[in-house]
Order: C-alpha cells, then structure tokens, then sequence
C-alpha cells in the first residue's frame, strides 16, 4: 500500500507540473525520491537540485536511483562519489555550499573574527541519543560518544578554551542535557541560531573544528579551516575522506597526539598541504559564490525561453 500511494503521489506531482508549465524548477531536497522521479520524466523544465548535506555512503547505497539534471554539488568529490553509485547527473555543478557560501561572501569585507576558542565542536546531537523508544544506529552512537570523551578529556587536560557548536536553538535544553555527561561547564555552548549563522561564526572563531561526519565542518574546510574528523565506526558508512582530515584510532593517547599535531603545524604549511583535497571536497570561490553562479543560470533558462 506504501508503494502503490508513492506511485499515485509521483503522478500528481507531475500532473501539477504539467499544469503550471513551469521553465526551472528548483530544490534544496537533492535526496528526495520525488523529485529524481519527476527529473527522469518531465521534460519540459530545467532542474535545479542545490546540494543540501552531505550525502554518505550508507545514504548514497540504496534502492533510489537519483538523477539529475542540473546538480550543484559541493565539489568533484560528490560528482565521483555519485558515479560510483551509478546515480546519473547530467550537468553536474561543483560549486560549493549555498549557504556557506552566502555567509562568507556577506562577510567579505569584514575582518578576520578573533580566534576566541582553542577547539571548536560541531555537536551532531540526535533525539535518539535520550530516546531509548527511537532507532539510532548503534555504531553512529559508540562512535560519536567516542568523540565526546576524547575532546572533554584533551581540553581538560590541556586547559583549552573550547565551543560546542549546538543543533539545537535556546528553547530545546535536551541537547545540552546530552552534552553536558561529558564536557560539564569546561565549554561554551553556543545554541543554533540559523539567522546569525552560529554554527559557522564559531567555527571562524575556532582554531580547529572537530566533528564526526558534519556538512559544516567539510564547509569550513573548504575555507581553509584546520579539520578533524573522528570516526570510530571501522567502516566507511559516514565517512570515506582522506587521512589527511580523519582520525579513526580508538586510542586517546594516539588522539591527543593527532590533535597536538595539527594545532601546532604552521597555518600556511596546513593550507598549502590541503588545499587541493580542500577545494576538491568543497569548492570555494570568492569571487563567483554558488548563489550568484546558480542565480546566473537561472536567468540564462527563464531568458531563454521568453
């Protein structure tokens, strides 16, 4: 009954496209079943899928067959990564992250934040780590407690100054109530804030962001940001990147050397060391951000058929 009502769905979506004639049609949903089923079908518009996540593995490996017809990706690395699926792009455009890139251009202008925290890390917090009634793969799980307890006993020990990077806005307490078992009041919590881009503006902040698999941290990555992703799963379901950003030692003293490493590696020996890989995994273009690329599209396909 699941699948015959998706199948019905799909047909009335693409009977509501039929209908409005539309020339360009956009998503930020590039995962969506939906939408690949109306790209491989209608032929008459122009679509836009924005990369909106980092797609792993584990997401990539399924029963849905995607298909794009205009894809604007983070970098080649998804373009590669998707063929490997045998998930087709026609027009594949790696050019890095909307958002990530709508901040950064807006604040262009300004001068470099000053680095107020040592470490900085993105949380990753899901409900299911408080809901014993809710599904979570337990290998995400161990993994990412993992995380936690080697970044709250390296700033203990090192007597860091460390911002916890939060999912969650002010008025939900549950993910700090999370946090909290492992890194007590020895952080800053920063809670989500999508309007003053906070996640992004503590990563700016950070001297090193650390995470498990995160979107923004690749994000901040690509501009040039020192990285590690830890990743304890012994597999590569959320992450396949190159050693060179990962570690994967269930080993706190291997961790803590790894870490000390990075900190004290000069910056412009980091970046001249990354910044292939960097721009391979999220493309940064100062000078042609995504959203002026894609809205220059747009207006090339909505022109040309007036």
């Amino acid at each position: 009954i699941h699948a015959f009502g998706k199948e019905i769905l799909c047909h009335y979506h693409l009977g509501c496209l039929q209908f409005i004639n539309p020339k360009v049609i956009i998503t930020l949903s590039d995962n969506s079943s939906f939408y690949h089923w109306l790209c491989n079908r209608y032929k008459d518009a122009q679509f836009f899928a924005i990369q909106n996540g980092n797609r792993t593995n584990k997401q990539l490996d399924n029963e849905i067959n995607q298909y794009h017809q205009h894809f604007f990706c983070f970098g080649n690395y998804e373009t590669d990564k998707y063929a490997q699926y045998d998930h087709k792009i026609q027009y594949s455009h790696p050019v890095g992250s909307l958002l990530g890139g709508y901040y950064t251009y807006r604040n262009r202008n300004k001068n470099n934040p000053v680095k107020s925290f040592e470490i900085g890390i993105v949380s990753q917090f899901n409900e299911g780590m408080l809901n014993k009634e809710k599904i979570l793969d337990p290998i995400f799980l161990e993994s990412l407690n993992l995380m936690h307890t080697y970044c709250a006993r390296y700033i203990f020990k090192k007597n860091n100054k460390a911002v916890v990077l939060l999912r969650k806005s002010k008025d939900d307490k549950s993910e700090i109530q999370y946090l909290k078992k492992y890194y007590h009041d020895n952080v800053t919590y920063r809670f989500n804030d999508r309007e003053k881009f906070s996640t992004y503006k503590g990563m700016e902040q950070s001297e090193v962001v650390i995470s498990f698999f995160s979107t923004s941290s690749i994000e901040a990555f690509g501009w040039g940001k020192k990285i590690l992703h830890c990743d304890f799963t012994a597999s590569n379901q959320y992450n396949d990147y190159d050693p060179m950003i990962m570690f994967t030692e269930p080993n706190y003293d291997a961790f803590e050397m790894r870490l000390d490493l990075l900190r004290n590696e000069p910056y412009k020996h980091y970046k001249e060391r990354t910044k292939g890989y960097s721009s391979y995994l999220m493309n940064n273009n100062p000078e042609l951000p995504p959203h002026i690329y894609i809205r220059n599209k747009l207006k090339k396909y909505i022109l040309k058929s007036i």
